[in-house]
């Protein structure tokens, strides 16, 4: 386990960046206090690892595919099927906490790459029912922005998109 002091250190060193990041993921202001602490961070991690042994439904959308209409009536399925809040986590968010969402409707998915670092984003449901993976990336061939998405859990993998 790492020591108090380079947590601290390591906290200090990624929190603006952090909260930077999250400005571009989310639709409400976002604040350092409305981070999680480590500890339930960590537990929700536990969780979300849990979850990687259920079964998957995954697919792959072009970038500008996020912003249209096929794309917002699946996320508005994922909410039907469960309206919880939602944990949001970063390449920063085992250093700093998670984000909570009131729910998958408050993520911004038309984000843009570049604002993210380390090119993947966990949902995590707070009821522990429900995870999306989002692994976004260029491909190095077309150039073209793609991200893949993992629905797992009790729900959501049951609901496709078409």
């Amino acid at each position: 386990m790492e020591n108090t002091w380079n947590q601290n250190r390591r906290y200090r060193q990624d929190i603006k960046k952090y909260l930077s990041e999250l400005k571009h993921l989310v639709y409400q202001p976002v604040t350092e206090t409305a981070l999680l602490s480590l500890e339930e961070t960590t537990a929700y991690r536990t969780v979300a690892i849990e979850l990687d042994q259920v079964p998957i439904f995954s697919f792959t959308v072009d970038s500008d595919m996020r912003r249209g209409e096929h794309f917002s009536s699946y996320i508005h399925s994922l909410y039907l099927g469960n309206s919880e809040p939602m944990l949001l986590w970063t390449k920063f968010s085992n250093v700093c906490g998670a984000y909570v969402l009131k729910s998958i409707k408050e993520f911004n998915f038309s984000f843009e790459f570049a604002s993210v670092e380390g090119g993947v984003i966990v949902l995590l449901a707070k009821n522990k029912q429900d995870k999306l993976l989002l692994d976004f990336d260029t491909d190095e061939n077309s150039g073209r922005n793609l991200m893949t998405i993992e629905a797992r859990g009790k729900s959501w993998t049951t609901i496709s998109y078409k």
